[in-house]
């Protein structure tokens, strides 16, 4: 499951032959077993033999080497047969020499730092990263590294278990990929249901450009156009045109196929960014929108489009359900808090409809259900995948204080970023 990989730790002065040590000699370290007087616990022979058939027959790569992390080593003294077959690499050819000869472009060097200075400090390391076999073939590894230590509590070896999951990752890129484009159709139904609305958005800020630069054009003809009484409706019209920039910017975000690209960015901002994208279907069923940010949120890692298509889609969702309510009730409030677990960032839309059954909660996220004429049922379900991918979950729950529903996830705040320090990277686990 994991890679014992090794690093340059290589004493120079080391015989040639230290690459030749077997089983045998690895186990022969002091039990800290204590006796046993009755004989039935197994010799050290059938213990030895215990464990070369373990080796032999586990699908794991088993890979095991000196101590001696700095360059030119670690060398390794032991791969398993599994190790041979995943490699392509005989025993023969990796005795003696570092782990680093399953090293390429693609090999992590965080990682390698990381396992660095966990065996420096003494402490085992998991991780993942991509290693090559000998025809030149990469293939994403997982491994971990741990020390094996004499009855004195000296390190002996480093031992690496590894797990090839290539087939794993591919299938989890094929998954995202599916997903992607999923969320890119998905965009382009939810805006096309906003179509009207949107024109209706856009022609605001067309309208008024056009009102201000006939009334400067105006002002000019009359012969009143100095510099003072045209400089108010030139500023109009840039702060129209900025508007109108926006919503199409937003858009064509939203319209764009592409692949995830997550970065660190505010949740609030993301809310003020995609709600004109909302604002035109907000005052056709004269829904009033409360915003409660918090003042000065963590950020998060996210891909702003999915985050801002979740935040759309629940409004929106909000907004539908009031459309049986008398006006006066029909608000959405848009929160942003920390989360009480702590350490996470909140965003909730809660609405003032007629919330929901009981068979109608049941059923919320599953695909292909849908309570509105001609909806796919896929709006909330994709939500939920895209929250679940950021690390969080969407739930739903019935207002405690008034009717309607709340929507509500939580993502994990950035808190510091990890340093890194330069050290050499170990070669243990490939």
């Amino acid at each position: 499951m994991m890679a014992v990989e090794q690093e340059d730790h290589l004493q120079t002065g080391q015989p040639p032959n230290a690459a030749d040590m077997s089983l045998a000699q690895i186990d022969a370290a002091p039990s800290k077993h204590p006796p046993d007087p009755i004989g039935l616990a197994p010799s050290a022979h059938e213990r030895l033999a215990l464990i070369e058939t373990v080796m032999e027959q586990v699908d794991e790569m088993v890979l095991v080497t000196d101590t001696l992390l700095d360059p030119p080593g670690p060398r390794i003294v032991y791969v398993n047969p599994a190790f041979q077959r995943q490699t392509g690499y005989t025993a023969d050819e990796v005795l003696g020499r570092s782990p680093r000869l399953l090293q390429g472009p693609r090999t992590d060097q965080r990682q390698l730092d990381r396992l660095r200075r966990a065996l420096d400090a003494g402490e085992p390391f998991t991780g993942e990263t991509v290693n090559y076999r000998k025809n030149g073939e990469p293939y994403d590894l997982e491994w971990h590294v741990t020390a094996l230590r004499d009855a004195a509590g000296g390190i002996t070896h480093y031992v690496s278990i590894q797990r090839d999951v290539t087939a794993r990752r591919r299938r989890e890129e094929i998954e995202r990929l599916h997903e992607a484009e999923l969320a890119h159709a998905t965009r382009l139904t939810m805006l096309g249901e906003l179509a009207s609305g949107l024109a209706h958005e856009l022609n605001q800020p067309l309208t008024a450009i056009h009102a201000f630069a006939r009334g400067g054009l105006m002002r000019l003809e009359n012969g009143t156009g100095d510099i003072k009484n045209i400089e108010e409706p030139l500023r109009a019209i840039a702060a129209q045109a900025d508007r109108a920039g926006k919503i199409i910017l937003r858009l064509r975000s939203m319209v764009e196929r592409r692949l995830p690209r997550r970065s660190t960015v505010s949740l609030n901002d993301l809310v003020e960014e995609v709600l004109p994208l909302a604002a035109a279907e907000l005052a056709r069923l004269n829904v009033r929108l409360e915003l409660d940010l918090d003042p000065a949120p963590p950020h998060v890692l996210a891909d702003s489009i999915q985050i801002e298509q979740v935040v759309l889609n629940l409004v929106r969702n909000g907004v539908e359900a009031m459309s049986g309510v008398e006006p006066s009730r029909r608000t959405v409030k848009v929160s942003t808090l920390p989360s009480p677990q702590g350490g996470r960032v909140e965003l909730r839309v809660r609405d003032a409809g007629e919330g929901m059954s009981d068979e109608a909660m049941a059923a919320l996220f599953q695909p292909f259900k849908s309570s509105k004429p001609g909806g796919l049922g896929l709006g909330l379900t994709l939500s939920q995948s895209i929250v679940e991918s950021h690390g969080g979950r969407l739930t739903a729950t019935r207002n405690t204080q008034g009717p309607g529903m709340t929507f509500m996830f939580s993502l994990p705040a950035i808190v510091s970023n990890e340093g890194s320090r330069g050290v050499s990277s170990p070669g243990v686990g490939g």
